[in-house]
């Protein structure tokens, strides 16, 4: 795993909470077998409810969690995101969060942002202005240069400060 993101989710059998009982157990996501998790959940049930049902009563994941979501596509989601960096995950969820997408388009389009950890927009606009933004400037101009104007203007075109840095969709 190449980040330290643990996500499990309580996943409760329907049944037994029907009947006044909680019983679950905590799955980690991606589990290898989450069909055997499932399996172990609806066997903790009622025997006299025949449902084989089941919802997710917490989590820990680094989004919301619907109490009735796909548990396989949650799965799915946990092994993509078990894949990627740090760096990575904070772009998936700047455009899952910050601009609303759902989360299966941010891992589809998390390559599209430019991400400054750990940067303010004035930051940004000195690094953008040093790597070309107005092509060379003069050593005599820079002086000059009001890098908090350029922040704003920033700001303007798309880009977001956040307290993890400073983020940039395409």
């Amino acid at each position: 795993m190449s980040n330290d993101l643990n996500m499990k989710i309580y996943l409760t059998n329907l049944g037994a909470y029907n009947s006044g009982k909680l019983l679950g157990k905590w799955v980690d996501l991606p589990s290898y077998d989450i069909q055997a998790e499932i399996d172990e959940v609806v066997a903790m049930g009622d025997p006299e409810y025949d449902g084989d049902e089941w919802f997710i009563t917490d989590y820990d994941a680094p989004f919301d969690i619907d109490e009735y979501a796909d548990v396989y596509k949650l799965n799915e989601l946990a092994e993509e995101f078990e894949n990627l960096e740090d760096y990575d995950i904070s772009k998936v969820l700047f455009l899952k969060d910050t601009l609303g997408y759902a989360l299966e388009y941010a891992l589809e389009n998390f390559e599209d942002v430019i991400f400054y950890p750990d940067m303010s927009m004035k930051e940004v606009a000195e690094d953008e202005v040093e790597n070309g933004l107005f092509g060379d400037v003069p050593e005599k101009l820079e002086p000059y240069i009001d890098y908090e104007a350029i922040a704003y203007s920033l700001e303007s075109e798309g880009y977001y400060s956040t307290k993890e840095g400073v983020f940039y969709s395409r």
